[in-house]
């Protein structure tokens, strides 16, 4: 095996950057999807969330400015995940968008607890992943009611099939 020359680096490390920006973006798009936005303050589940699942109450919002801080959000769980989410090259941007998701809803601390999730990613076995998952905490974390079910189940089909809920 030859040593990656000065080149190779450079390349490796902007292709870790472009991964990462997919992956958050695919995020994004998978938290708008799935989550209702809340231009003001609104209590749900006991929290008090504006925007998408920003959970600070805060003066009315745009959907641009909640989206800034939803990316901004989903980038600083993305690097509290990079260990373990860059060891895992065939894991899918629409996969790694319910990773990202489900880290924002409990934190990437306890998301990182779950060994058997990480099992089942690392082996690519998607079917395992989207149950541990259901067997995790984030489910009742989610929510009750049957819309955070419903939410719950289709980020779960996008893990197993890999296709945008």
């Amino acid at each position: 095996m030859r040593a990656m020359s000065v080149d190779d680096d450079q390349q490796a490390t902007a292709d870790f950057y472009a991964r990462e920006a997919v992956n958050v973006s695919e995020a994004v798009a998978s938290v708008k999807r799935l989550e209702a936005f809340h231009a003001t303050p609104t209590v749900e589940n006991g929290e008090t969330v504006i925007g998408w699942l920003w959970r600070i109450a805060r003066a009315p919002l745009s959907p641009h400015v909640a989206e800034t801080q939803l990316r901004a959000d989903l980038y600083a769980v993305s690097r509290q995940l990079r260990g373990r989410i860059f060891s895992l090259p065939e894991l899918d941007p629409q996969r790694a968008a319910v990773v990202l998701h489900v880290a924002l809803v409990i934190g990437s601390g306890a998301l990182m607890a779950e060994s058997d999730l990480w099992d089942a990613l690392r082996r690519a076995d998607y079917n395992a992943a989207s149950d541990c998952l259901l067997l995790s905490r984030w489910p009742a974390m989610a929510g009750d009611d049957i819309t955070e079910r419903r939410r719950v189940l289709a980020m779960a089909r996008q893990m197993r099939d890999g296709v945008p809920a």
